[in-house]
């Protein structure tokens, strides 16, 4: 969207002074991020930006948002989305299934897979991973982590229903998937795209063969600017903007 601007908001603590790191389980996270690391802080963060936007008067704000997420900010997005009345689109990449459980259960299958464990091995540890799960949802103890994570965030992330979420989004959405993406469950990715459109959300799915959950194929080569050229051409129907 030539022109735009475009407004960013971060998770608390995440600043330019933390270095990078793909470690799965972390031991330098910043003390806010973990204590307000929340879908629903997330969620209220972005309408106080949103509310300060439109507080102040600035001459390029022309009461017109498109919401973008992607991953975990997916839910985020389509939360705010149906919050914000200003919303035009809203585009969101790398969903998922309907349930979070889905698509963890999804994801550290095909890690165990990877491993070459027997089925019984395989089994063994998805079930402990169920009790973890169940665990987390019924304490929903800030203080307890699991895979770097809180206690309260796995309860709240473990009871969204992101089926419910897009239902109550009345701006066309744009959703995208990569078909190899090994992070979220992209059969579930389908049936909820199906059923959102049962529900009457005006939907436009994209699936790219190939592509894992950042759109890079199986060398790591990156085909987001083939992402990047099919948003801009969604963005320039007659539809896109009420």
């Amino acid at each position: 969207m030539p022109g735009a601007a475009v407004v960013y908001v971060e998770k608390y603590g995440i600043t330019t002074s933390l270095r990078w790191s793909d470690a799965d389980d972390r031991t330098d996270c910043p003390q806010g991020y973990l204590a307000n690391n929340s879908p629903q802080q997330r969620v209220l963060d972005n309408l106080q930006v949103i509310a300060q936007i439109r507080k102040s008067g600035a001459a390029w704000w022309n009461h017109k948002l498109v919401v973008v997420g992607g991953s975990e900010g997916a839910g985020i997005a389509e939360q705010v989305a149906a919050l914000t009345p200003e919303t035009q689109r809203l585009i969101i990449f790398g969903f998922g299934a309907r349930r979070f459980e889905d698509d963890v259960l999804q994801s550290v299958r095909s890690g165990i897979q990877a491993k070459g464990l027997s089925y019984g091995a395989q089994e063994q540890q998805i079930g402990e991973l169920r009790s973890k799960l169940a665990e987390a949802s019924e304490s929903r103890d800030a203080s307890e982590f699991l895979f770097g994570y809180s206690y309260a965030w796995w309860a709240s992330m473990l009871a969204f229903d992101q089926l419910e979420a897009l239902s109550s989004v009345d701006v066309p959405v744009l959703a995208l998937q990569g078909a190899r993406d090994e992070n979220v469950s992209v059969a579930g990715a389908r049936m909820l795209v199906n059923e959102a459109r049962r529900r009457g959300c005006r939907i436009e799915y994209l699936e790219y063969a190939g592509l894992d959950h950042g759109f890079a194929d199986r060398d790591g080569h990156s085909h987001l600017h083939k992402v990047i050229a099919d948003i801009a051409v969604w963005l320039k129907q007659p539809e896109s903007l009420r």
